[in-house]
């Protein structure tokens, strides 16, 4: 995956266009277009990482962000009541999941 569709998923999953997160991350709001053909310097690599809060190899592919569950309760009290589904309702679970964010799921 390029930098720019790395980049774009992170947008998305925020729900921010790539132009409003630059302006929102201090970048001008025109770098998003050149990030399709290149990756930015390092200094505009530290501000995305930063206002995403993921590490700066994410965007090279290395690896995925970690998420503190603890920072979004709902999502644990789904996990607690996947943990008491039968398997095919978790499937539903998953599958409902999978429609509602693609992108989430483009491994």
């Amino acid at each position: 995956m390029s930098f720019y569709d790395t980049y774009v998923r992170l947008c998305r999953a925020r729900g921010l266009s790539p132009c409003g997160a630059a302006t929102a991350a201090g970048i001008s709001k025109s770098a998003p277009g050149k990030w399709k053909n290149s990756t930015p310097n390092g200094e505009t690599l530290v501000k995305l990482s930063k206002f995403f809060d993921v590490p700066i190899s994410y965007f090279s592919g290395v690896e995925e962000p970690e998420v503190d569950l603890s920072a979004y309760p709902e999502l644990l009290r789904i996990a607690r009541a996947g943990a008491k589904m039968s398997k095919e309702k978790r499937s539903e679970l998953l599958n409902y999941a999978k429609y509602l964010v693609p992108e989430a799921f483009d491994d």
